[in-house]
């Protein structure tokens, strides 16, 4: 039971990825008047942080969009935040090889 809930649940989350949009960790050169801006154009900012003149964040594709519109200049981190943290997520689950009743 518990591999049928295992397989139902990742099933689940794998197929709910293909449905939302994707997110890539940035950092952009900038000083606090950018972040303003950069917080003017709606991109979420809740779990930035900022050190020695880069801002470091998670920015979904639209975002991203944004700030490439508004000529803001920036380094891709991390292309996809959803394929950099499975593996990471589930190294640790093992699949029984023989039924267990």
């Amino acid at each position: 039971m518990k591999t049928v809930l295992t397989i139902l649940l990742l099933s689940f989350f794998l197929n709910l990825s293909g449905q939302t949009e994707k997110y890539s960790r940035i950092s952009v050169q900038t000083d606090e008047q950018g972040i303003v801006q950069i917080a003017r154009l709606g991109v979420n900012l809740d779990h930035a942080s900022f050190a020695e003149g880069h801002l470091t964040f998670e920015a979904s594709s639209g975002e991203i969009e944004l700030l490439v519109q508004h000529n803001f200049h920036f380094e891709v981190l991390i292309p996809d935040m959803t394929e950099w943290y499975v593996p990471v997520s589930y190294t640790h689950l093992t699949l029984p090889t023989k039924r267990i009743v």
